[in-house]
């Protein structure tokens, strides 16, 4: 283990490699030398090679080498243990995060630039939203708004549905501003001073009652 730990921090992939290290004459290469010493016997290049046969090539898989050794030697829940994921774990990976909540919704979202939807066109796009306001499109979850904003830049018109709850003040990752939608569709309960708000911002506004259920869009 204490071979594989030096090989992940100093990026070593080969067996020689490791070797190559260990024999430069250092402070520190010495330090190293007493501890792989075992019962005042420093293993041959032969050992060594007997020893890391089954090392993988990549880092990643390194470390879930090593991270598999550590778990199996300290059994971190031997003693009535628990772990447990709730709403407000993050998981961080890559540029990415990704919630508890997202699996439960059934959503997959990339945290690249270089993802499929670069290969998308429309005319027009439809979503909701976090919030809306004079501010324009809120989110509150950053990784949403992330994706929201890549998929806006392959769509002509952005049209939005957010009914009347939506209009209360909260979230804080801002997808884009009002000038960048062209619809907007709410319930008649929607706040008439931020309705006209968003008229004067040239933003068209479809106000739908229970008994209205035919919707036009002007080309």
């Amino acid at each position: 283990m204490k071979a594989l730990v030096i090989m992940i921090v100093r990026r070593l992939h080969k067996v020689h490699e490791l070797l190559s290290v260990l024999a430069q004459d250092t402070s520190e290469m010495q330090t190293l030398h007493a501890l792989l010493t075992e019962n005042w016997r420093y293993p041959s290049r032969r050992t060594w090679e007997q020893r890391l046969k089954a090392i993988p090539d990549t880092l990643p898989a390194q470390i879930g080498c090593f991270g598999r050794v550590l778990v199996a030697l300290i059994q971190p829940w031997a003693h009535c243990g628990r772990a447990a994921a709730i709403d407000s774990t993050v998981l961080r990976a890559n540029g990415g995060v990704w919630h508890n909540k997202h699996r439960e919704q059934g959503i997959v979202l990339s945290p690249f630039d270089g993802d499929a939807s670069q290969h998308y066109t429309a005319s027009k796009m439809f979503m909701s939203c976090f919030s809306f306001g004079p501010l324009g499109v809120i989110e509150g979850d950053a990784l949403i708004a992330r994706a929201e904003a890549k998929l806006l830049g392959r769509a002509d018109k952005l049209i939005v549905l957010a009914d009347s709850s939506k209009f209360e003040t909260r979230g804080s990752m801002a997808v884009c501003p009002l000038s960048r939608v062209h619809t907007l569709i709410t319930d008649d309960e929607a706040p008439e001073a931020v309705l006209d708000q968003v008229r004067q911002a040239g933003v068209n506004v479809i106000v739908v009652s229970a008994e209205r259920a035919d919707i036009s869009f002007a080309a």
